[in-house]
């Protein structure tokens, strides 16, 4: 895949999981608190869903990681009584933000994925993944989310407040 004429071969990809209840815009997180002995004593990190290619050759585009990473991550494979969310078919996201690529070239890209857009259960328990455990996904108002949202998250996080909010 090429970005800005560069062929992808590292990237992240999350969802800016919204809704609007109230006239309250709500975005979906999940803190990720790393179990790794050279990490273990930060703190936890609240952040948008998603993850990178790393390990997952299937992968072949950014949408392709940010569709596996929104059933991995919000419903326990494990558990056939809970099918995790999945974007429902013919749906492409919006790409809300993309910041410039790592000088290694690695890319970033937050979607934006509105909750209609979404089908299944999300998981109630929290998982580990790799050397990271998640809590379970929760919704967080955006207009403070700003104060806890990990800092590589909050450029999403304003660029979906512009676009959403009148």
């Amino acid at each position: 895949m090429k970005s800005f004429g560069r062929i992808l071969t590292s990237w992240f990809s999350a969802a800016v999981i919204w809704k609007i209840e109230d006239g309250v815009l709500w975005i979906m997180v999940q803190q990720l608190k790393s179990t790794h002995p050279l990490y273990a004593h930060n703190p936890a990190e609240v952040k948008m869903i998603g993850g990178t290619n790393t390990d997952h050759p299937e992968d072949g585009d950014p949408l392709a990681t940010l569709r596996r990473e929104l059933k991995d991550e919000t419903a326990d494979p494990d558990r056939p009584e809970e099918t995790g969310l999945i974007m429902r078919p013919g749906f492409v996201p919006e790409v809300i933000y993309e910041p410039p690529a790592t000088s290694s070239g690695h890319q970033k890209f937050f979607y934006l994925v509105p909750w209609t857009e979404l089908t299944g259960e999300i998981r109630t328990v929290p998982i580990k993944d790799g050397d990271d455990e998640v809590s379970v996904p929760r919704w967080e108002r955006a207009d403070e989310l700003h104060r806890v949202l990990y800092r590589t998250h909050q450029a999403a996080l304003h660029w979906t407040v512009q676009r959403l909010i009148p």
